[in-house]
């Protein structure tokens, strides 16, 4: 699950039914040369990997995106 809330399987299951509108609303943001702003927002969260907790070094940042926002950053 992602930022807003939308798993990719959804996305990739419903291809047929929603992929002309994304495809217009990529095509405008392109056109535009803006992005929506809900896509671009991220929860950034720490994850452990290592043994010492008090060391930074020790963790490893992931992202969590909208699933909408990773599709356009692949296409740039």
């Amino acid at each position: 699950m992602r930022l807003d809330g939308t798993h990719p399987r959804v996305l990739r299951d419903l291809k047929d039914v929603i992929g002309s509108q994304f495809f217009i609303i990529f095509k405008k943001s392109w056109r535009l040369g803006k992005v929506p702003n809900d896509w671009m927002k991220a929860n950034l969260k720490l994850i452990f990997r290592k043994s010492k907790l008090e060391d930074l070094k020790n963790y490893r940042l992931d992202s969590y995106t909208s699933a909408p926002g990773r599709l356009w950053s692949k296409s740039c």
